[in-house]
């Protein structure tokens, strides 16, 4: 009944289905998951008591009066409106143990200690966040402080105001900065003015010197703006409090980090007087108070700290503040900032300290509330850039061409689709060369010599506009601060960002065949011979980087031989071999030499340098950091054609690494060192082979078998891929493959045609103009008239004796209706070791130990019998940190289709089909103990099954009214006679098992032991005997099926031929198909059962702890038919009147048996289809087209009108509890009706009716419908 009475209990099969939860009613509130036992919560306190509902106490930022607001009772009252803005980060107590607020839970409110009742009413309950954080630490202006200046007494508060909330706020309203309109929101009915809002700093008893401060996090570049804007607005928290302008200023920071490199730039404060109106939004946001940077003189005042600093001025350095007052304003930078790269901004006010005796500073604490807002980049560089590009290119006579290219993009151009952050800020010039000459063509022509050369060389300067080390400088304006140019060439190379490329290559240099020797080919011919060499060069330097180097050496030699031979026929001039009996052997051809053969070494050399610059004031000495490889490869491919019908094809791969000392090959050990891996050929990392026998098998060429084609293939890979030097403990890994695959045709046709009589039927049959079917009516002679065949005898002899005739040449050939057969097969497997120890040398084997892993192995072999000979041969790793699997894999497909023709037009396409795949992984360990390997562990065998099954007994089963099945209940009775068979089974192959009956602990009902109710090896085999129609007693009780079974298409084309029939029809064609799939989605073998042949669906002895049951030797999780007359029956229609119509009717069926629930799901699909057109042919349509011209327009109009039902349902069989539920299903119809006509080839009109009707047959759905028509243009371009 669920957790707490949520649903009704299903106690009977109802013709419907109802609808519950699975949720509990109040265990879980929030439904978060969670019980919520513990404690932790962080606690704010707000006090209601008259005297503390004032601003600036119990989180109360501003109060608001409604004025004479009508009660319920008619009476008239003013009520206030409090806001509250609570900091979280501020709680008043926290309780248990938390910390943080990255994961809060629930939010309360509680009130007490109330003695009478009190309503309150809330406005709005929300969370406000914002990007501003509190920054905490230390701002006090450099200086002495007497003990206890940093005051407790200080209290800051960030909080927002707003024009919505605040605009009659006391004792100064919130107004618009001057220039700023609230934005509007345009919507279909309305247009709302947004709400407009600033940020408010509020701060209390301000030590002297100290200030208070917000920050965000950001990445911005200024530099492409002029101007940095911000509004301020400054106010006395009280009255009559006496300041003067500069008694607080506003300071904003800009750069890396808050305290150690930043620009700095402060305002002094006017305070704006308290009582003054909305309307004077001057006086509320003073021009005075605004932050107006020039963003130039603030980083001018860098460059002149820079060059005091260069100057020797001991005064200054990068870790004080160095300030400058330029209008009034102060501007600081500390350390390194860039406005290029500004990665926080910080706002925040600040009480300045008192300088000296003379500073008009009362070095008092100040109080007052500090309006920010629009913080903005103004004015961008509107300097633009140019470019230009220049190409060209020439023929040098017939050697070959030249072209020359170069551009120039100077700081600031962009294409317009480009946002200002994207424009390039660098001054690029590119300058490239490229040359293509045939050499060859300085020889004599007569040699044959082709040697194209390319050589092409590239160079790219970017000088950037600012200093890549410090980004928002100039480079123009920072090398003036040096005092030499030797200073100023050195800083220029620098920043400078310098790439160029050299490529020179002699692809494919050779020797052509010419004259005779093009006609009389030897595998000694320089002909056969072809090399190339590439060579690759890249130089590149920049701020980072002192210099990286890049050479590539490339390298190739290659032999190609090919043969054309007429090859040798032994045979042909043999007497008796000339008859057409032996043109078998008469026709054999043997080569004698190979077809061709190939042969490619290539080595490629890599070699890059990097040495990056050492950017720190010390002495620091930087090593270049050197990457390298060597390789060399070679790839060979043989093809030999044994005979006209034997063909084999092996082609190879080795990639080796030439081993190399580390760093610069500069000693003649080194390079005695490289020459030795050099001659050994390199180490192998490696190595793949591809090798394929196709055989044409020739029985067509014996003529009792020339209605036979075979055809097969055996293929296969082989591949070693090396270990890393890191992990070379850990073994190399090892993997082949190999396909079989068989292909058989017969065409029984011509097997017919060999029997005489036969083939007399089918000529005569050819020459025949009847029905061509079975034929129907007697000769014309007896359809004439009655009495004049019943005249004579005599004469009707004759027609008797040629409709027999006929009669029997049709029944020959409904006898022969076999057409074509066709049969494939393929087979493929693979196997995968890994840890192997031994290096591949010759063919993937190594000579030098027993030629491992061997021959077998390397060319497809998939016996076990490799890890016994491995084990025995020690190629297996023995690190104990060793741990992956060994892997065999396997596919077997079968297909076979037939063709039958019972009479002409009458077609039947039979297939059958099985796929299985499976997949066996173990593992072999090393005992150190031992000193043994182990194996195989863990082994796991996994696959996938189908095979084409018939179900059609079952498809057109009934349901009652309470979806119960008469196919469900068989299924259910089977199981008593499927258990029987498997414990007499397991009886008669394991002498110590009883098969005593005992009462199953599902069911309670009685059932040989170990084979229960819902025992695997129980319900397959009596599912498919139920829904399949076949008898349990012969039911294999195995769930892989073994034979396919046939599927077909049937299509027939005559009746358009019947004379009665093609005066009215062009064309009618009928069909229908039936397909079925059995389908095990995988199977993976149980760890508890072993691997023994013995072990088999019968002959079970391991048992089920829980349910007792014994353990199949297969574990499947589902299995499911899927079957379909898709049609069951299908009409189409065309006649001669230009009506074309269509019926269909389709009938589909899943069933699905799923062991980890016991359930049976069956999805019924049943559609029904009616389909019409009509096409009226030149239509002529007359349009205005505007005044008196009118345009014909002549086209065929299209109508078409379609009918669907479509009927699905999904039906839950629970096994053994009396369950039949619908879960989901519906009835659809569907009615579309349209009318084309064409205006043009390019313009369709379309009018369009369309309609849907849904009924569910789950309560949980609600019937609906959908209707829609209108007119279309379709406008093809």
């Amino acid at each position: 009944n669920n957790s707490e009475g949520n649903s009704s209990v299903v106690s009977d099969n109802s013709g419907y289905s109802s609808q519950s939860s699975s949720l509990p009613n109040v265990e879980d509130i929030n439904q978060d998951n969670t019980l919520s036992e513990a404690e932790n919560y962080y606690e704010y306190e707000i006090i209601l008591s008259p005297e503390n509902m004032v601003v600036g106490r119990n989180c109360i930022t501003d109060i608001q009066d409604a004025r004479s607001i009508k009660l319920p009772n008619g009476d008239y009252a003013d009520c206030k409106w409090y806001q509250f803005k609570i900091p979280i980060r501020e709680p008043n107590r926290t309780v248990g143990d938390i910390s943080g607020f990255q994961s809060i839970r629930f939010m309360r409110m509680f009130l007490r200690e109330f003695e009478e009742p009190i309503i309150l009413r809330f406005g709005t309950f929300e969370l406000v966040s914002g990007e501003w954080r509190k920054f905490t630490d230390n701002l006090l202006e450099p200086g002495l402080y007497p003990t206890g200046t940093q005051s407790e007494n200080t209290t800051f508060s960030v909080a927002s105001v707003n024009i919505e909330e605040n605009g009659k706020r006391l004792p100064v309203p919130y107004a618009l900065p001057p220039g700023i309109e609230q934005e509007q929101m345009y919507s279909t009915t309305s247009v709302t003015n947004m709400n407009e809002q600033a940020q408010s700093l509020k701060i209390c008893e301000l030590s002297d010197g100290d200030a208070r401060a917000i920050y965000k996090t950001t990445e911005l570049d200024l530099r492409q703006y002029k101007r940095l804007k911000m509004f301020v607005h400054a106010e006395k928290l009280n009255e009559f409090d006496e300041y003067k302008t500069g008694d607080l200023s506003v300071f904003i920071r800009l750069g890396t980090d808050f305290t150690n490199n930043y620009y700095e730039y402060e305002v002094p404060l006017t305070f704006t007087p308290w009582y003054t109106g909305a309307s004077n939004r001057e006086a509320i946001w003073p021009e005075a108070n605004e932050l107006d940077i020039d963003l130039e003189k603030l980083v001018k005042v860098k460059e002149n700290r820079n060059a005091k600093i260069r100057s020797n001025d001991n005064t200054v350095n990068s870790l004080i503040p160095y300030s400058e007052n330029i209008d009034g304003r102060k501007m600081t930078v500390l350390g390194t900032p860039n406005i290029a790269g500004v990665k926080v901004i910080m706002i925040g006010v600040r009480n300045p300290k008192k300088q000296s005796q003379y500073d008009n500073d009362d070095m008092l604490p100040k109080s007052a509330e500090i309006w920010i807002n629009e913080l903005r980049m103004t004015d961008f560089n509107r300097d633009g850039g140019w470019a230009a590009t220049g190409f060209a290119r020439t023929n040098l006579a017939d050697l070959g061409d030249l072209s020359l290219s170069a551009s120039y993009r100077s700081a600031g151009f962009g294409g317009i689709e480009q946002k200002v952050s994207e424009i390039s800020q660098d001054n690029i010039g590119t300058f490239d060369i490229a040359t293509n000459i045939e050499v060859g063509k300085l020889f004599p022509e007569k040699l044959g010599i082709r040697l194209p050369v390319h050589f092409d060389y590239s160079q790219s300067v970017s000088n950037p506009k600012y200093n890549p080390l410090d980004p928002d400088v100039k480079l123009e304006n920072d090398l003036m601060s040096y005092r030499t140019e030797a200073e100023r060439d050195s800083i220029r190379h620098l920043v400078q960002d310098y790439v160029s490329r050299t490529n020179l290559n002699f692809m494919n240099v050779r020797k052509d065949r010419l004259g005779d020797r093009a006609l009389k080919r030897h595998f000694y011919d320089i002909e056969n011979w072809n090399a190339s060499y590439s060579y690759s060069s890249t130089y590149a330097r920049d701020v980072d980087i002192e210099h990286n180097n890049k050479i590539q050496h490339r390298g190739s030699l290659a032999y190609q031989y090919d043969v054309t031979s007429k090859g040798w026929k032994p045979f042909a001039k043999v007497p008796l071999f000339k008859k057409k009996a032996f043109a078998i052997l008469k026709d054999m051809t043997l080569y004698y030499i190979p077809k061709s053969f190939s042969f490619r070494t290539e080595v490629v050399r890599d070699f890059e340098e990097t040495l990056l610059r050492a950017k720190s004031q010390g002495i620091v000495i930087m090593e270049p950091y050197i990457y390298k490889q060597f390789y060399a490869n070679r790839a060979y491919t043989f093809k030999y054609d044994l005979t006209s019908n034997i063909k084999m094809e092996y082609d190879a791969t080795m990639n080796a690494l030439i081993e190399e000392p580390r760093g610069r090959i500069d000693t003649k050990d080194k390079r005695d060192s490289v020459w030795t891996s050099v001659l050994e050929l390199g180490k192998a990392q490696q190595f793949t082979q591809n090798y394929k026998l196709s055989i044409n098998v020739p029985i067509n060429k014996i003529p009792i078998f020339d209605w036979v084609r075979l055809n097969g293939s055996y293929s296969g890979t082989y591949k070693f891929v090396s270990s890393t030097e890191a992990t070379r403990s850990l073994g190399n890994d090892i993997e082949n493959s190999r396909r079989v695959s068989a292909t058989a045709n017969f065409s029984l046709n011509t097997l017919y045609t060999k029997v005489p009589f036969i083939k007399k039927a089918y000529e005569a049959q050819k020459k025949s103009n009847s029905f061509s079917g079975v034929p129907t009516r007697l000769p014309k002679k007896e359809e004439k008239n009655t009495k004049d065949t019943l005249s004579s005898t005599k004469d009707s002899i004759p027609a008797i004796n040629k409709f027999l005739k006929e009669a029997l040449n049709y029944t020959l050939r409904f006898i022969t209706c076999v057409k074509t057969v066709s049969i494939n097969y393929n087979l493929n497997e693979g196997t995968s070791i890994p840890g192997f120890m031994p290096v591949a040398k010759w063919l993937g084997t190594t000579p030098d130990d027993k030629f491992a892993p061997g021959f077998g192995f390397v060319f497809g072999s998939q016996s076990m019998d490799i890890m016994e000979r491995a084990i025995t041969n020690s190629w297996l790793s023995t690190d104990t940190m060793f741990n992956s699997a060994m892997m065999q894999k396997s596919t077997e497909n079968i297909n076979a289709q037939i063709k039958v023709e019972p009479f002409k037009d009458f077609n039947i396409d039979i297939s059958f089909k099985r796929n299985q795949s499976e997949q066996f992984t173990c593992y072999y360990k090393y005992d150190a103990a031992t000193g043994m390997l182990n194996g195989p562990l863990s082994p796991l065998r996994t696959g996938r099954y189908s095979i084409s099954i018939i179900a059609l007994p079952t498809l057109f089963a009934t349901m009652d009214d309470n979806n119960v099945s008469s196919v469900f209940q068989t299924f259910l009775e089977n199981r008593d006679e499927i258990a029987r068979r498997l414990a007499s089974s397991n009886a008669a192959a394991n002498p110590d098992y009883s098969g005593m009956m005992i009462a199953d602990s599902a069911t309670g009902k009685l059932y040989p032991d170990g084979y229960g109710a819902l025992s695997q090896q129980v319900l397959i085999p009596a599912f498919l005997a139920a829904y399949t129609g076949s008898n349990p007693s012969t039911q294999s009780l195995s769930p892989f099926i073994k034979m396919p079974m046939p599927n077909w298409k049937i299509s027939y084309t005559g009746l358009s031929k019947l004379d009665w029939v093609k005066k009215w029809a062009n064309s009618i064609t009928i069909s229908s198909n039936y397909s079925c799939d059995y389908n095990i989605g995988a199977f993976t073998s149980d760890t508890r059962v072993p691997l023994d042949d013995r072990y088999d669906y019968g002959t079970e002895w391991v048992r089920n702890q829980i349910s007792n049951n014994f353990i199949a030797k297969d574990v499947i999780d589902q299995i499911t038919i899927s079957e379909q007359l898709s049609p069951l029956f299908k009409a189409d229609i065309n006649l001669k009147n230009s009506f074309q119509t269509n019926i269909e009717i389709r009938k589909e069926r899943t069933l699905s048996l799923s062991f980890a629930n016991s359930q049976v799901t069956e999805v019924n699909r049943t559609s029904y289809v009616l389909g019409a057109g009509y096409r009226f042919k030149d239509v002529e349509i007359n349009v205005r087209m505007g005044g008196e011209n009118t345009r014909k327009f002549k086209s065929d109009i299209l109508l078409k009108a379609d009918m669907s039902v479509n009927i699905n349902r999904t039906i839950l069989r629970k096994i053994d509890q009396n369950v039949n539920l619908v879960s989901s299903g519906s009835k659809v119809f569907t009615l579309n009706l349209s009318g084309e006509y064409s205006l043009t080839e390019q313009i369709i009109l379309k009018a369009y009716f369309e309609m849907t009707s849904n009924t569910p047959y789950v309560s949980n759905s609600y019937p609906n419908s959908t209707t829609q028509g209108g007119f279309s243009v379709r406008l093809t371009l």
